[in-house]
């Protein structure tokens, strides 16, 4: 019978350790940014847009921008925080339009990727989507 404890007590230990390794190699694998991804999508509300333009933004802003700015990563201003964009949008629509288009490094090391990181956009379709975002911003206000 005490050999039985003591082969069980093996076993569990054994078990223990196993899943103490996955969880250390889960974490020495893990990208913090995915966190966000990895989260259900808190969508902001946004007003629909009544212009081709603001729609084709929308479209743009969908598929490369919402990832960071409607979670945050990287420090990315959040679509749903006015209060984050109002030094940006002080600088005017060709700036921010420039940065999005060029790629920017923010004072506290922040980074907007060129083009959302996406090479294959237009500048125009660039455009449009801050064209967008700034119609949100706005809308919040």
């Amino acid at each position: 019978m005490h050999n039985f404890f003591i082969l069980l007590s093996l076993i569990g230990f054994s078990l223990l350790c196993g899943a103490c390794s996955d969880k250390n190699r889960e974490s020495r694998d893990h990208d913090p940014r995915d966190d966000a991804l990895a989260q259900p999508s808190q969508q902001t509300e946004v007003p629909t847009p009544n212009t081709p333009s603001l729609i084709r933004g929308k479209a743009v802003w969908e598929e490369n921008c919402r990832r960071c700015h409607e979670t945050g990563v990287a420090d990315a201003p959040k679509i749903s925080d006015p209060e984050s964009w109002a030094p940006r949008i002080a600088k005017g629509i060709k700036v921010l339009r420039y940065h999005a288009i060029h790629g920017f490094q923010g004072p506290s090391g922040t980074e907007m990727p060129a083009k959302a990181g996406n090479p294959e956009l237009s500048d125009a379709e660039v455009s449009e989507a801050v064209d967008y975002m700034v119609w949100v911003l706005q809308a919040k206000r």
